[in-house]
């Protein structure tokens, strides 16, 4: 059982819309951190197509950064892990398993609405104590890149004391997707 944390962050403001950490569910093995979306109006672009951005797809089936959230997170000890478009985790995967692998994946479910929409993303590791950035670029609803410094030894505490149900059991391996290109500037183009 996760321990929550409130974080309170604006990640990320458009002249429309707005993206903010909430809270973040920690782990022993890494983090859920709960993102809300705010819209001051309907988009041009349906809530499906909104959707599929939040989990880090193209509307447009594109490789185009500006076509889609470009979410990101650099660990205390330097690594850098951006959402991957594709990266929900195929039916009957553990997105909780095997938290060696540093991964940042979106996750299935959340509220969906017209002006609201929340989702999760799952951090793994669990940070340690330290300088963590999380940064967030979506040019099409007007969101410059932003960086945000957080400090994550309330997280890495909270995951200390989460509660382990059962041991955890070894799971298949998934299939490695190809990640589109970054952006060609800012924080995003500096990740490999």
């Amino acid at each position: 059982m996760p321990q929550s944390v409130p974080m309170n962050v604006v990640l990320g403001r458009g002249p429309d819309a707005v993206m903010f950490l909430a809270t973040a569910e920690a782990y022993t093995t890494g983090v859920v951190l709960c993102v809300g979306l705010r819209l001051r109006r309907r988009s041009d672009d349906s809530r499906a197509t909104v959707t599929t951005q939040l989990m880090g797809g193209s509307p447009r089936g594109g490789a185009d950064p500006d076509d889609r959230l470009m979410l990101g997170v650099q660990l205390p000890d330097g690594r850098r892990l951006v959402m991957q478009p594709g990266s929900v985790p195929p039916a009957g995967v553990d997105p909780f398993a095997n938290p060696a692998a540093p991964a940042l994946t979106s996750m299935v479910g959340g509220l969906v609405g017209d002006l609201s929409q929340d989702f999760r993303y799952w951090l793994r590791p669990l940070p340690p104590a330290g300088r963590m950035l999380v940064v967030v670029r979506w040019s099409a609803l007007g969101i410059q890149e932003t960086l945000n410094e957080l400090d994550a030894a309330a997280l890495s505490a909270a995951g200390s004391s989460a509660t382990v149900l059962w041991p955890q059991a070894p799971i298949e391996q998934r299939v490695q997707r190809p990640s589109p290109p970054p952006p060609t500037t800012g924080w995003f183009a500096q990740t490999s």
